[in-house]
């Protein structure tokens, strides 16, 4: 009677510890699935990080960059819609020479888009990037007061453009 009774009851409690241990390797299953897609975001973004830092516009020797570059930053913000009159604060930031051979120099100059939409700083870094083969953006600095999730938000974004230069050796 006893066996009877038995059982029923330790099927049901070996029932119970599969449907249980299932239940939890499927939630882990899923954590495990989800953190490895995160990894493969990461892995990709920081790849995309490497490449832009690797950016370098490089001029025909013993030539400095272009001193008309305000220009080619009204021409990027007119070529995407922005309005120029968001761009200020512009000053060279170095102009320093670079160790190794040849002797190179890079010259570095800073400005400010004040006020200007996520969306929009995109827009003008893609048009930046795909028009300007002197000039490389290397610091992209963003602020700003909004809340999170706050889709209207606007930043004031710094940004600094430096563009490598050979120098070539003058002869007397």
């Amino acid at each position: 009677m006893k066996t009877r009774v038995l059982m029923p009851l330790t099927a049901a409690a070996c029932l119970a510890t599969l449907v249980v241990f299932r239940t939890s390797w499927t939630s882990r299953h899923s954590a495990v699935e989800a953190a490895r897609h995160r990894l493969d975001q990461v892995t990709q973004d920081a790849q995309r990080v490497l490449d832009l830092r690797s950016t370098q516009a490089t001029l025909a020797a013993g030539r400095r960059p272009d001193a008309d570059v305000i220009s080619r930053v009204h021409a990027a913000l007119s070529s995407v819609g922005i309005p120029t009159r968001v761009l200020s604060g512009v000053g060279q930031v170095s102009d320093v020479a670079l160790p190794g051979e040849p002797p190179r120099r890079a010259q570095s100059v800073r400005f400010t888009l004040n006020p200007i939409a996520p969306a929009l700083l995109g827009e003008f870094l893609s048009a930046w990037r795909s028009n300007e083969s002197t000039w490389a953006v290397t610091q992209v600095e963003l602020s700003t007061d909004a809340r999170p999730g706050d889709e209207s938000a606007v930043y004031l974004a710094t940004l600094t453009i430096s563009a490598v230069y050979v120098l070539q050796d003058r002869q007397p």
